[in-house]
């Protein structure tokens, strides 16, 4: 279902590198169950525009600019009012999506809160989500449907090694009887070659190959059964298990068999820590590791500070980091974009926050306990109140908010977020840092607010 989360594509060295979060963002989620339900084609002329609006959100080249926990509200409500018309149940679709919604903002809550910085993509989906959170949201979806359309076995569908295959043969009463009425109705239909029909559907029945949504129309109303809300319902659920692997579906047939009511957020932290944990240990980096003075010099006003020693530091981190760069990426930008604003360097800062985001959000929870409050603070005194709004929208969503929107605040909340006995130059503009562009990390780059 989720299978190609976990394998992003590889940049070639020739292309910019864009961040590639730990956790896939909920637009990923949406459009891989999407494409692979068959409500949305990527051939068909009217599903031309939704089509493009899906891949937008797995576009390495958009994901700076997007949200990563924001549900694509829009693109819901329209796959919802396909689902209602492809069932003839507009009952059904809204539950479905309810489910749905409620799944995404769980997830949406629950990685925002976690903290994955030396983990993978491949080591976050495969062993963290799919045993709870994924496996969950598929079984939260999956048992109701089994309750009010009973038309086939679940288990036997999570089971089998071809689900499609087992569906069509369920449906399939007669056998070869019915077998011929769908090759024939669809050569007959589509003035195609009998025995070419007749091959299609021996590939369909041996699960080396699954019908599109628009050939599934065809074998349901051969079999006289295109107006049944329940049988259209699960040609979409079959479809999109045969396109999840069998690794996944064990997770999927464990969660509603055995696990109905297991907490899956305790869960979910428990796997990540054991996961974290044997990350860890595997972690090999240099022993010079100055970010606790770091930390100290950017945040506590009593400790004795020298710019230039903390730009040495800096650099000292990202050389020792150097072999889990796009791990700790953000970290370091971060720390440079705060070392900016006291250096009253506000411009250059907000790029490094924004680079800092779109490399942490879901990889580091302190990117939501400092990153976003500081950047709406930082936008909020440079005037740029709509990225002052997001980031406060952000915070507020994880229960961090330390700004209540009133903009007659906003130096208030600057003040506290940068205290001004850190600053290390008051008073007119400062000269340009020692090293300051180009030590500390990669170089910071903007994403459209």
């Amino acid at each position: 279902m989720y299978g190609a989360l976990s394998s992003p594509e590889s940049n070639s060295p020739m292309k910019k590198v864009f961040p590639v979060t730990p956790f896939p963002l909920l637009g990923e989620i949406v459009h891989e169950c999407a494409i692979r339900s068959g409500l949305v084609s990527s051939n068909a002329d009217e599903d031309s525009k939704l089509y493009a609006d899906l891949k937008a959100l797995k576009d390495d080249r958009k994901r700076p600019a997007l949200r990563p926990a924001a549900l694509p509200l829009e693109i819901l409500v329209e796959l919802e009012s396909r689902l209602a018309k492809y069932t003839n149940s507009a009952m059904y679709a809204n539950l479905t999506f309810l489910q749905i919604r409620r799944a995404l903002e769980h997830y949406a809550l629950t990685i925002g809160d976690a903290d994955v910085t030396l983990l993978t993509r491949e080591e976050v989906v495969e062993k963290i989500l799919w045993p709870t959170v994924f496996s969950a949201a598929a079984a939260a979806c999956l048992q109701p449907l089994d309750i009010i359309f009973h038309v086939t076995d679940l288990k036997s569908l999570l089971e089998d090694k071809a689900p499609f295959a087992r569906f069509l043969k369920g449906l399939c009463v007669r056998g070869a009887a019915d077998y011929r009425l769908i090759w024939s109705f669809r050569a007959d239909r589509h003035n195609i070659d009998p025995e070419n029909c007749e091959q299609t559907l021996r590939e369909w029945l041996n699960g080396s190959n699954v019908p599109s949504l628009e050939s599934c129309n065809d074998i349901l109303e051969a079999l006289g059964m295109s107006h049944d809300a329940g049988t259209r319902q699960w040609v979409l659920v079959a479809r999109l298990l045969a396109r999840t692997s069998l690794e996944h579906r064990k997770h999927i047939l464990k969660r509603v068999m055995y696990e109905r009511t297991a907490p899956v957020t305790e869960q979910f932290h428990e796997i990540l820590k054991a996961v974290g944990w044997h990350a860890g240990t595997k972690l090999n980096i240099g022993t010079d590791r100055p970010f606790g003075m770091i930390m100290e010099a950017l945040y506590r006003p009593d400790v004795p500070r020298d710019p230039l020693l903390v730009e040495e530091m800096l650099e000292r981190q990202r050389v020792t980091w150097e072999p889990i760069a796009d791990q700790t990426r953000h970290t370091l930008e971060w720390l440079w974009g705060r070392y900016l604003v006291l250096n009253a360097r506000h411009g250059e800062a907000f790029e490094r926050y924004q680079s800092a985001y779109e490399w942490g959000f879901g990889r580091d929870r302190d990117v939501v306990r400092y990153v976003v409050n500081e950047m709406a603070a930082l936008a909020g005194k440079m005037g740029n109140w709509r990225a002052a709004e997001k980031y406060l929208d952000i915070a507020s969503m994880y229960g961090q908010p330390e700004w209540d929107g009133n903009r007659e605040l906003i130096s208030d909340f600057f003040d506290r977020q940068f205290l001004p006995e850190l600053h290390f130059f008051v008073g007119p503009m400062s000269p340009p840092l020692h090293r300051a562009a180009t030590v500390g990390g990669p170089p910071s780059a903007a994403a459209e607010i």
